[in-house]
Parts: C-alpha cells; structure tokens; sequence
C-alpha cells in the first residue's frame, strides 16, 4: 500500500458515507485531511474519530 505521510488531501462530501470512507483512507495512509461538507456534527463526529490530523473546515 501507498504511504502519504506528510501530504495533504481535502476531501469534499465528508459528511456523507463515501467522503467519510475516503477520508478514513486517505488519513490511515498518513495524509493530514481537511474535512468539507454540508453537515457540521457529521464533521467533527469523523475528525473527534481520526483524532490528530484531521481538521473540520
């Protein structure tokens, strides 16, 4: 599998199911992720879950 330790990815649609699996992807591969939707508690719900390197914006 790929590493993206020290990346940065934005992921659009992250508080809807398949942004949300994208982004768990993308941050378990090491990238830092910046979490962008319509709906705010599914946001930070996903980013208190990832922990560090994961920003609501």
């Amino acid at each position: 599998m790929f590493r993206l330790d020290g990346k940065n990815a934005l992921i659009t649609g992250a508080s809807g199911g398949i942004g949300g699996e994208i982004a768990k992807a993308l941050h378990g591969a090491g990238a830092c992720v910046a979490l962008s939707g319509t709906r705010v508690e599914p946001l930070q719900a996903l980013a208190d879950e990832l922990g560090s390197r994961a920003h609501v914006i």
